[in-house]
């Protein structure tokens, strides 16, 4: 009977240790959720975020140079910049996956915003994973895209202060729709579905129409 007691005293123990240990697994679980939720809240302007390493890349003013032989350099960037137009904000991981989630719904928004003057886009790139050696792939490839859409914003986020400033889960894309006024209207990370393509391709009108009135 000795025998018998002393195993269903281990058998008690052995669960009391087990629910201790699930406890703290569920307890650790939550915490770390609660740590990577993000800060930004719809209807409230971005915290403030300046970004100096590298900040955003710029073409030389030269007039009589040719636009594919511009120079380009790179210039602090601050989000207090995104008054004034509609402004689609992209943060992007630095891979072509990244830029390539959401490529329908951004020709769409070229296609039908690009040289509306009430409208613009800024796309921040998270270069913090990318050797210091291969920094000018980046700077090429960012180059590249602000010669094909020169009224962009682009910034080389190389020390990630986007998400860290803004709370942001390592997402591989994440967009922002923000109204005249600077306010965050809608938020959505990964890729978009057709349905929401179309939403926010109407949204960003209906925004434009109000900043006119």
């Amino acid at each position: 009977m000795k025998t018998l007691f002393d195993l269903t005293q281990l058998y008690k123990r052995l669960q009391l240790g087990f629910k201790n240990r699930l406890s703290t697994a569920l307890t650790l679980l939550i915490i770390s959720y609660c740590s990577h939720t993000f800060s930004l809240e719809l209807q409230t302007s971005l915290p403030s975020l300046t970004i100096k390493s590298y900040g955003e890349i710029v073409l030389g003013d030269n007039s009589t140079e040719k636009l594919s032989n511009k120079k380009a350099t790179f210039i602090p960037w601050s989000s207090e910049q995104l008054t004034g137009t509609v402004t689609l904000l992209q943060v992007l991981a630095a891979s072509q996956k990244a830029a390539d989630l959401n490529k329908r719904y951004l020709d769409q928004f070229s296609a039908r915003f690009e040289h509306n003057t009430l409208v613009d886009s800024a796309t921040i790139i998270v270069s913090d994973n990318i050797p210091s050696m291969l920094g000018g792939f980046v700077k090429k490839e960012l180059k590249k895209n602000k010669l094909l859409h020169p009224r962009a914003i682009m910034v080389n986020d190389k020390k990630a202060l986007s998400r860290e400033i803004w709370q942001l889960p390592e997402s591989m894309a994440i967009l922002i729709l923000l109204d005249h006024r600077g306010i965050i209207r809608y938020y959505h990370e990964g890729q978009l579905t057709p349905e929401q393509e179309q939403l926010w391709l109407l949204k960003t009108e209906q925004f434009v129409n109000q900043a006119q009135q």
